[in-house]
């Protein structure tokens, strides 16, 4: 069987050239405008009145679309929706922005207990959060960033938050819900597989009555999910597949491989690198094989457990001890991967949706303080 690998760096640059003013190509994860703001990660000190560690949030709104109303949603790191707020209105080519501290400080402890963590011996809230566009669910037209902060060290980072598009018009088949039996290769598309967001369902349908058309019914609402594009692997490779030309029409072929790829780098004894790793679906006891490779591309493998639809990885627990020297500046990346003998591929993992970050941090003298954020890459091999 021929094989056909596709490395999404490469994708997204020859997807976002040939892209319309509508949007890029749907199923990928271009840097293009999206109905709502979609924050896959935060990560906050306890301490919300001084937090050595902070997140956040900025988007505006790039069109000059009319006036637009948000309903946020905070969720634990298993997709519990735990606490809902309405962010400030914003009106054409608005823009706004605010800490993800400021949310939690307005939760009852109770709630926040449900967000508490440790990572690297300290204590953080993490979690990920979910602004739904109420008035214009179904037009393209805001864009977010997420920064890590850390102000009492001098450092800030910034990358851009995921685009999810809307996406009717797209391939009209689904990608298949995962553990359905659905037969990927027969019936899968470049739409989400479940709706991350189904708890606001009757928020969005209440919220219909007092504002204009452009909010979906009760039955679009509940179905909402069908019509938002997916960053699976299934998605990716429907999407390359037409881009390129090579199907366009009927099924495309079976995802046989699947890899992430996001980076570490230690600078010294005080570096640390995060990865935030999110998917849209709890796969219980999923423990992935994971090859670790470093600068002289020598490769161990270990084992790395997913328990979590937002898992927080702190690779410095999982490099191996070789790998880290006393001069320290050591780097390399993680290869998590699908499709082999000791890593099965299956229809979940082909069907749901993956989002890798890649967090990296020192602290030191001023000239030695930094962090660095950035979104991991992502092949797709059929």
């Amino acid at each position: 069987m021929k094989k056909i690998f596709i490395v999404l760096s490469v994708l997204l640059a020859v997807a976002f050239g040939a892209s319309q003013a509508i949007g890029g190509a749907v199923g990928t994860m271009d840097d293009v405008l999206a109905p709502d703001v979609f924050a896959p990660f935060f990560l906050v000190d306890r301490d919300l009145i001084s937090p050595q560690e902070n997140t956040l949030i900025a988007y505006q709104e790039m069109r000059g679309v009319a006036t637009t109303t948000w309903h946020g949603f905070v969720y634990t790191r298993d997709s519990v929706m735990v606490f809902d707020w309405y962010p400030p209105t914003i009106t054409p080519w608005d823009v706004d922005q605010w800490y993800v501290s400021d949310i939690l400080s307005m939760m009852p402890a109770i709630t926040r207990a449900t967000l508490e963590v440790t990572v690297d011996g300290k204590a953080y809230y993490a979690g990920y959060i979910v602004l739904e566009n109420l008035l214009r669910p179904n037009i393209n037209h805001v864009g977010g960033w997420v920064y890590q902060v850390s102000l009492a060290n001098g450092k800030a980072s910034c990358s851009k938050l995921p685009s999810r598009e809307w996406a009717l018009g797209a391939v009209v088949t689904d990608q298949g819900t995962p553990g359905s039996g659905t037969v990927p290769g027969t019936a899968y598309g470049q739409r989400q597989t479940l709706d991350f967001t189904a708890a606001t369902t009757a928020a969005i349908s209440a919220a219909g009555a007092a504002v204009d058309s452009g909010v979906f019914t009760a039955a679009q609402a509940a179905a909402n999910f069908s019509d938002k594009e997916g960053f699976s692997a299934n998605a990716f490779t429907i999407a390359t597949e037409r881009t390129f030309g090579r199907v366009l029409s009927g099924p495309s072929a079976v995802v046989a491989t699947w890899n992430l790829f996001p980076r570490y780098y230690l600078y010294d004894s005080t570096g640390a690198t995060y990865f935030f790793i999110w998917t849209n679906v709890v796969t219980a006891g999923l423990t992935n094989h994971v090859d670790v490779y470093d600068e002289d591309e020598t490769a161990l493998s270990i084992r790395v457990s997913l328990p979590n639809e937002l898992n927080i990885i702190n690779a410095r627990d999982y490099i191996p001890p070789g790998f880290i020297t006393a001069a320290g500046n050591d780097f390399g990346f993680f290869n998590f991967n699908w499709g082999t003998v000791l890593n099965p591929i299956n229809n979940t993992i082909r069907c749901q949706d993956w989002i890798v970050y890649s967090y990296q941090s020192a602290t030191g003298p001023a000239a030695q303080s930094w962090n660095v954020l950035e979104r991991g890459f992502a092949h797709v091999g059929t």
